[in-house]
């Protein structure tokens, strides 16, 4: 069986089951995130990404970045148009 695990390899290297195991721990995280207010949330995503202490990531924080200001333009841009609505 370790064998047909090993064989099993994800493109970037890590096996299925190390795939499947990070799924998972994804999930768990999301449920235990799903009781916070937004501002917290995103606290915590802040706190994450600032984190990120390898060169290989700086192309991942970029993106999120862009996204991350896209998407506090279209929150303001609701508060406003609430405000003056």
């Amino acid at each position: 069986m370790i064998g047909a695990a090993m064989a099993r390899q994800h493109p970037q290297g890590a096996s299925a089951d190390a795939v499947v195991d990070r799924v998972r721990a994804q999930k768990i995280a999301e449920n235990a995130l799903a009781g916070l207010s937004d501002k917290d949330r995103v606290h915590f995503a802040l706190r994450l990404i600032l984190g990120a202490c390898d060169p290989q990531a700086a192309g991942c924080v970029s993106f999120a970045a862009r996204q991350i200001g896209e998407h506090a333009s279209t929150l303001m841009r609701e508060a406003f148009e609430q405000g003056c609505g």
